[in-house]
């Protein structure tokens, strides 16, 4: 999947293009890297000013290493981000929408600032050296981790 600049028309830009045709960041976003903490809050959302504030939030806080953004049907933005505790007090507006969008995950007010977490468990299990190799292979052949495909697995199995 390629990285494109949407303009208000509806335009496609490439990514690599972005700056060929004319245009510059409004603000410089810092690199942050990569959180090692495991799984994403997910969000989706509709377009609005409010999502694009929101959206400055993530990506001042969390840096592009740390959030995904998938666009789908119907004007839906599903948007991933790693666990993460925002230090500030944010904007009522922002933390209704962020409560209304979360469809995995948990997000919370504590004392330090707003608490957004992954809400993952920890399932560690023995299996059969064959087993793994086994799983180790298919999850190879879908481009997939091991973690990502007994995840899918298992949530076929029991319908989530």
């Amino acid at each position: 999947m390629q990285s494109f600049l949407q303009t208000q028309d509806g335009e496609q830009i490439p990514y690599e293009e972005i700056e060929k045709a004319g245009y510059k960041p409004a603000k410089k976003i810092r690199d942050i890297g990569y959180k090692i903490q495991k799984g994403f809050a997910k969000f989706q959302f509709t377009e609005s000013q409010e999502f694009y504030k929101t959206m400055g939030l993530f990506y001042s806080k969390l840096g592009p290493k740390n959030i995904k953004v998938f666009l789908g049907k119907e004007n839906k933005i599903t948007v991933e981000v790693k666990p993460i505790l925002i230090k500030e007090d944010i904007p009522g507006y922002i933390f209704a929408l962020l409560e209304e969008s979360i469809i995995e995950g948990d997000i919370s007010k504590r004392l330090e600032g707003v608490y957004i977490d992954s809400d993952l468990e920890v399932l560690a299990i023995a299996i059969p050296s064959k087993l793994k190799k086994k799983i180790r292979e298919d999850a190879a052949k879908t481009k997939n981790t091991i973690e990502d495909l007994v995840i899918s697995i298992l949530k076929e199995k029991y319908d989530i």
